[in-house]
């Protein structure tokens, strides 16, 4: 904290169980309850790569629809 603001970090991991994941949920929501603001990190495909995007979308969102719109 610098006095003014405290940032705290979500600890995260790729790969946890289902009761890690809902306590990221109950975190968070306290988080938002408590007044503060969320910052993430996002995985976007490659800019300019049609065939990368197909991919990214079908392995890592499980869809051939693009959901970032």
């Amino acid at each position: 904290s610098n006095g003014q603001k405290t940032v705290v970090f979500q600890g995260m991991q790729h790969i946890g169980s289902e009761e890690f994941y809902k306590s990221v949920v109950f975190d968070l929501e306290q988080a938002l309850a408590d007044g503060y603001t969320l910052f993430y990190e996002g995985v976007t495909p490659v800019d300019g790569r049609p065939d990368l995007a197909d991919w990214f979308n079908q392995t890592l969102r499980g869809s051939k629809q693009d959901l970032s719109a």
